[in-house]
């Protein structure tokens, strides 16, 4: 299986930075539309669980000969997996992140076709929406410009993404059920495009090369007025490197 042309793939240029920017912090991510997994494979991985779900064997399979140890892949179905929520064995929090992909429904493909072995009918769009509704955890999902997602999600964040697709510029359409988040889960890609987050990369290198280059007492001070302006901020580092083991 060649992922490389895989239906779907999202490796248009800066659409994962875009993706990335919006994800709160956490400490199980769960991408339970798994394709070629490649928003996992690209972000910092969560400190405690990380696992790709997808209906199609052959996929997982291809991932399980990566021999990938940080994330778990399964044979599954998503919305399974997301009505197991609340059981006795299992409930997500919003500790939780839950990335959706799914097939996008077919009233928003220009061609109409049958991309996947196991694609969705307008109803199971319905069941799988329904049941995220009553999901508590922080949800991201991704499709094409259609009016179910319109009309369910219509309570959710909604961002878009301008980004060529198989039949020319289109829109990737991001609902959110969670507001902008204080803390994200990484600051690599800072920056609404490549000249942005280079400039976001120098801006923090100047900055560490000024700190850096100070008398340590002054440097000590200014740790100290930092943790006194927002202490908050410092608490939640701390905890974060010591949760990922840094």
């Amino acid at each position: 299986m060649n992922f490389s042309n895989y239906p779907g793939a999202k490796n248009n240029s800066g659409i994962l930075q875009f993706y990335i920017n919006r994800i709160p912090y956490h400490t199980r991510c769960f991408e339970l539309f798994g394709g070629t997994a490649i928003l996992s494979r690209t972000k910092k991985p969560a400190s405690v669980k990380n696992i790709v779900v997808d209906a199609d064997s052959e996929v997982i399979a291809q991932h399980n000969r990566r021999n990938d140890a940080k994330i778990d892949y399964i044979v599954g179905d998503a919305l399974a997996l997301l009505k197991a929520n609340n059981t006795p064995t299992f409930s997500y929090t919003r500790s939780d992140f839950i990335f959706l992909d799914p097939p996008y429904p077919f009233s928003s493909r220009r061609s109409g076709k049958k991309y996947y072995r196991h694609e969705m009918t307008d109803t199971d769009h319905v069941q799988l929406l329904s049941t995220v509704l009553q999901t508590d955890a922080n949800i991201m999902i991704c499709t094409r410009e259609n009016e179910l997602y319109d009309k369910m999600l219509k309570k959710w964040r909604r961002e878009e993404f301008r980004t060529m697709g198989r039949q020319g510029v289109v829109q990737e359409i991001i609902y959110m059920n969670y507001e902008k988040p204080v803390y994200l889960h990484q600051y690599d890609y800072i920056g609404g495009d490549c000249w942005q987050r280079q400039g976001a990369k120098r801006k923090r290198e100047r900055f560490y090369n000024k700190i850096n280059a100070m008398d340590i007492h002054e440097k000590h001070a200014l740790i100290e007025e930092l943790i006194k302006q927002d202490a908050a901020a410092v608490q939640h580092f701390l905890w974060q490197s010591n949760s990922h083991g840094v």
